[in-house]
């Protein structure tokens, strides 16, 4: 594959370090800023390519953007949402009010290559993952005191995070992207055959990927959790159901090479992913031992290929802990039953899983039965 167009971008980079001035004598941390260099993708004109365009009822009668649709591209393999109207802010609430100024307008070239360089907004969130107050003054790197004592400094984990966070931004065609996943129809949770609009199934399957990457729901991902978990949406290429009402929700698919949807991974993930929530919250010790597996599941490289056999066997056994309890905390048992669900429409020899036995298959067997 040819290699994507990049641009070397300034990005304002804090770091921390705990040390003693020369004149000092208590070790204290301060929070330095320096400006970087990161590689941004600015792919040229024939580098990208529109692979979906969405448009719901709000957008094509505002006529935002100017030809009714928002576009998803194509690019080095990866599809890229727009940076906005179709990303939430994660972030701790005091970061939230002056994004959305320009949320829903969304961000141009001009403006993301400034915030990168002056740091304003944190849009990679270098501060507040390292738990730097966002109004907290940074001491430039030019200006740091004579040092007496350096004890240590996470300058290279930072300069590292930054880059790959920058990786997951694209400029083309004056505006800024995000990398992210398929976009789907939502089906309605009232309503088998309507839709409820169109989310995004995520760039890849990571259990907190705004924890991993950058911080923002991009294309409503977080807010569709639930559905994805009990299986309600459909491929992009679906046709719009013709029950009461029509949905206003629209994916024009451009690239019909880019629909790729594994509809069990996505729900398999959903569900996964509320029960490692759900347990990491849970202080009874008698979850001790499922959470520690699940942890040890959770930190394994998301793209191998015993993935859906590892986090199916872990949701097995589960199960089987929660069968044996008289009252489950609401997320517990609400990952228990969409696993019971989910296990009882399909077949579990599919994800090849070493791991579950004869016994387990049985135990599923009953306690499905039991939840319907």
């Amino acid at each position: 594959m040819p290699e994507v167009t990049r641009r070397v971008v300034d990005v304002l980079l804090p770091w921390s370090a705990e040390l003693i001035p020369r004149r000092g004598r208590k070790l204290r941390t301060v929070h330095v800023s320096e400006t970087i260099g990161a590689e941004l993708r600015t792919p040229a004109a024939d580098e990208a390519r529109v692979a979906f365009r969405l448009s719901s009822g709000r957008s094509r009668r505002e006529n935002h953007p100017s030809d009714g649709g928002t576009q998803i591209l194509r690019c080095d393999g990866a599809l890229w949402w727009p940076f906005s109207p179709f990303t939430d802010d994660v972030r701790r609430q005091f970061h939230r009010p002056p994004f959305q100024l320009d949320r829903s307008h969304g961000i141009d070239d001009e403006g993301l290559r400034r915030h990168l360089a002056d740091g304003a907004w944190d849009l990679l969130a270098l501060r507040n993952s390292h738990g730097i107050d966002p109004f907290e003054d940074l001491v430039p790197y030019t200006a740091l005191p004579i040092v007496r004592v350096w004890k240590k400094d996470n300058k290279e984990e930072m300069i590292a995070l930054a880059q790959r966070r920058v990786e997951d931004l694209l400029v083309w065609g004056g505006k800024a992207f995000v990398r992210g996943g398929e976009p789907v129809y939502l089906g309605d949770p009232h309503h088998e055959y309507l839709l409820a609009g169109v989310a995004n199934v995520g760039a890849d399957r990571s259990i907190e990927p705004t924890a991993t990457g950058l911080p923002f729901d991009v294309g409503g991902w977080a807010h569709a959790q639930v559905l994805f978990m009990r299986g309600n949406f459909r491929r992009a290429d679906s046709e719009v159901p013709p029950a009461g009402r029509p949905s206003d929700s629209v994916i024009k698919v451009l690239t019909p090479e880019m629909v790729r949807l594994d509809h069990t991974a996505v729900q398999l993930d959903a569900i996964y992913r509320c029960a490692h929530r759900a347990l990491k919250d849970i202080e009874d010790p008698v979850w001790t031992e499922i959470r520690g597996h699940f942890a040890q599941v959770s930190a394994r490289d998301p793209t191998a290929a015993a993935t859906s056999a590892d986090r199916f066997d872990a949701l097995v056994r589960l199960c089987r802990q929660a069968a044996s309890q008289s009252d489950l905390p609401e997320r517990l048992r609400l990952a228990n039953e969409s696993f019971l669900k989910f296990e009882a429409a399909m077949d579990a020899s599919a994800f090849g899983s070493p791991t579950l036995t004869a016994e387990d298959d049985e135990a599923l067997g009953r306690l499905g039965g039991a939840a319907l």
